[in-house]
């Protein structure tokens, strides 16, 4: 039986969409094994509806578009910040954020080619790992 906000979207999947001052996440509930997903790959700021569907969800798919808030700028002088930009910086944002969310697994996606996380070896890509936090790539698969 799919709660009253989810909707159902085919077979045993129901979504439901999670508002955000300029986006939105998506929160998907399997009826089958009952577990639930949270994608959220455009965040500007962590509110309550966000940070509750991320203690109940099992697997996060996460907006990790730029390490810093600056990381642009630093590159081409004059460029937009992250946070401008729709984007809350894995290092002072979402890193602790997810570093303490009980899902099973929380990856993070949508990363922009100047993220540091994205070079093995890298002392932030380091961070995320220390932080129990994947870095999603070409044929990621996850089973619920």
């Amino acid at each position: 039986m799919v709660s009253s906000d989810f909707q159902r979207l085919n077979g045993s999947i129901a979504f439901r969409a999670i508002e955000l001052p300029q986006s939105v996440a998506f929160q998907f509930l399997d009826e089958t094994s009952g577990r639930l997903t949270l994608v959220a790959p455009a965040v500007s700021d962590l509110t309550r509806e966000l940070s509750q569907a991320s203690a109940d969800s099992e697997v996060i798919l996460f907006d990790g578009t730029f390490w810093s808030d600056n990381e642009l700028a630093a590159l081409r002088p004059g460029a937009r910040s992250s946070r401008k930009m729709n984007h809350l910086p894995i290092c002072d944002g979402s890193l602790d954020f997810l570093r303490q969310s009980p899902a099973r697994r929380k990856i993070y996606t949508h990363i922009n080619n100047t993220n540091p996380i994205l070079m093995p070896g890298s002392h932030e890509r380091a961070q995320v790992e220390q932080a129990g936090i994947e870095i999603a790539r070409d044929g990621l698969e996850i089973v619920l």
